[in-house]
């Protein structure tokens, strides 16, 4: 790759990225505008409502600390008594428990959805 088209691929990602946050900044990613036919009718959840709504999930209120507390998946694979490719393997696979999205790059298991998910696993003898 030449230098200038090196630095014309560097300029497009710029703007790009600013173009991007541009639109988030000015909140023109609203679901509404992406795709009216989907949410024709729908009330918009209000952002300072709680509840069940958009990316919110069920209150959380009733939960104690302890079962909000959240684990890595290391911590969640030495909970659970196996090693963290298999722990890694079940996430892969759907077979996990809910994950939450703790940033861009990292993942989490709250306790409560840890106890949920091995409920789900019993099997009678």
């Amino acid at each position: 790759m030449s230098l200038q088209e090196a630095e014309r691929r560097r300029k497009q990602s710029k703007r790009d990225r600013e173009a991007e946050q541009d639109r988030r900044n000015h909140h023109l990613h609203d679901e509404a505008s992406l795709r009216p036919h989907a949410v024709a009718g729908r009330a918009k959840p209000s952002s300072d409502s709680f509840g069940v709504g958009h990316n919110r999930g069920p209150p959380l209120e009733h939960l104690s600390a302890e079962d909000q507390r959240v684990l890595t998946l290391k911590e969640w694979a030495r909970l659970n008594g196996f090693s963290f490719m298999t722990a890694k393997r079940l996430i892969k696979a759907g077979e996990g428990p809910t994950i939450l999205q703790v940033s861009r790059r990292r993942i989490g298991i709250r306790l409560i959805d840890n106890a949920r998910w091995q409920a789900a696993r019993l099997r009678s003898a």
